[in-house]
C-alpha cells in the first residue's frame, strides 16, 4: 500500500455510521477508486428500506469534484429495551 493511502477496510468504516442504537447485522462495500489520506471526501448515506427492526441502508464516497470512490449497503438491527 503507497504511503497515505487509506486502508479499504478504514473507508469501510466511513459509510457505517448509523444514528441510534443499532447492531450491525451484515454489510457488503466496494473500494472503486483509492482513497488518500489528507484528501477531502464527500460521504453521504440513506435508508433503503424497513423491514421490522431491520434497517437497510447504502452510503457512498464521492471525492471532493464528485467521482464515486467507494460504495456500501448494510443491514442493521435496531436494537430496543428487552434486547
Amino acid at each position: 500500500m503507497r504511503r497515505g493511502a487509506v486502508r479499504p477496510r478504514d473507508a469501510v468504516a466511513l459509510t457505517a455510521r448509523p444514528l441510534g442504537l443499532v447492531l450491525l447485522g451484515r454489510m457488503a462495500a466496494g473500494l472503486r477508486r483509492p482513497l488518500s489520506a489528507g484528501e477531502s471526501y464527500i460521504v453521504q448515506a440513506w435508508p433503503v428500506s424497513r423491514d421490522g427492526r431491520k434497517l437497510h441502508t447504502a452510503s457512498a464516497i464521492f471525492c471532493a469534484e464528485g467521482t464515486l470512490r467507494a460504495v456500501a449497503r448494510a443491514v442493521w438491527i435496531e436494537l430496543t429495551a428487552k434486547d
